[in-house]
């Protein structure tokens, strides 16, 4: 079934009868022998509604519904050594990061609106937002009509910093994104990092061990690579124009649109420009850090203790879990060790800069 499937991903989109007749068409050819025992008919040709079943458990039949974009993606994947998947086990082993336009406007330092961008990183084995930034976005390409990102190195070390530390509950927040009120193990986690207080919010600290990023300037830039050699970071590009190497970072921010982003109404964009309202920029906006503020009370509350689909606890298949639930499921095997940086050792997140001083200083 995967091997029509993928023949046919640069064709036209096709229904799941195709696919059936087109697989008994490769078991004939392949199994030609075989056929002539009733019996091995019946163990290589599946019912109709056992086909449809196994196409929907695999997948496949959603992969038949996606544009053919999409679908020649998917189809590029190379298999993995051993014809197996990656083993993922533990928070942190392999996380990804990306940068996308929020499609939020602001109020820019400057006091005019502005555009804004989100660069996330989140963890494979959990689903866990590890770190979120939001930065004002360049203007519009007149060129080639592509909205410019303004995400920097700096921008991408401070997110580091910010995923190696708590996050603390700010005023105004809902009492029920502290850590002390979610599904984490915060008894445990409290009498092993210091840094968790009854005012942490409901999100581990998860320490990357490998970040996928995208091929951005900004990830391949000098200070970034600097300071994640510092920190024993591994680092591996996704290829261009394959978001199925970061499949979860380019899902998170559909996720983002739908319920977080539409909700904040002075500001929303809409998810194109044909649906854009009228006098967005002439409302009264929230600044960026209001912004970062409110996503990140979001992800606390809401995103880190919804239950998701693609989260099982193994022993117990039928259970959907929340990041926050397979967080606590994974560390409780992989133990949890804090790492608390030095102010010594912060101050390499910061882009260094040579000055000379002028005769006046001395």
């Amino acid at each position: 079934m995967q091997e029509v499937v993928a023949r046919r991903a640069h064709d036209s989109d096709v229904t799941i009868d195709v696919i059936r007749e087109e697989v008994e068409d490769l078991l004939h050819a392949r199994y030609g022998k075989e056929f002539g025992d009733p019996a091995a008919v019946a163990t290589l040709l599946p019912s109709r509604s056992t086909f449809y079943l196994r196409m929907k458990e695999s997948g496949l039949a959603d992969a038949l519904d996606r544009p053919t974009r999409a679908r020649a993606a998917l189809a590029s994947t190379p298999p993995l050594p051993h014809g197996g998947r990656e083993a993922i086990l533990r928070p942190g082993q392999v996380t990804q990061a990306d940068t996308t336009p929020l499609r939020i406007l602001a109020h820019g330092d400057d006091g005019r609106p502005t555009a804004t961008e989100m660069t996330s990183l989140i963890d494979v084995a959990n689903h866990n937002m590890c770190a979120l930034m939001i930065t004002p976005s360049r203007p519009r390409d007149a060129e080639s009509g592509q909205a410019g990102q303004a995400t920097r190195a700096i921008d991408l070390t401070l997110m580091l910093a910010q995923a190696l530390a708590p996050w603390p509950v700010m005023p105004g927040w809902d009492p029920l994104s502290a850590a002390a009120a979610s599904s984490l193990p915060f008894g445990a986690l409290r009498a092993a990092d210091e840094r968790f207080t009854e005012a942490t919010a409901a999100r581990p600290v998860i320490r990357p061990e490998l970040i996928v990023y995208d091929q951005g300037s900004p990830y391949v830039s000098e200070h970034f690579n600097e300071v994640c050699d510092r920190l024993r970071i591994a680092r591996r590009p996704a290829r261009k124009k394959t978001p199925t190497d970061k499949p979860l970072a380019e899902n998170f921010f559909t996720t983002l649109a739908h319920r977080f982003s539409q909700y904040v109404r002075h500001g929303w964009q809409g998810r194109s420009h044909k649906k854009r309202g009228r006098g967005i920029d002439r409302m009264p906006l929230y600044t960026i850090a209001e912004l970062q503020q409110m996503a990140q009370e979001w992800v606390a509350l809401e995103y880190q203790q919804t239950p998701d689909a693609g989260l099982r606890d193994p022993f117990r298949p039928h259970v959907v879990l929340s990041p926050n639930d397979m967080y606590a499921v994974q560390v409780a095997r992989s133990g949890y060790r804090a790492v608390p940086l030095s102010p010594a050792q912060n101050r390499f997140f910061l882009l260094p800069r040579w000055v000379t001083p002028a005769r006046a200083a001395s």
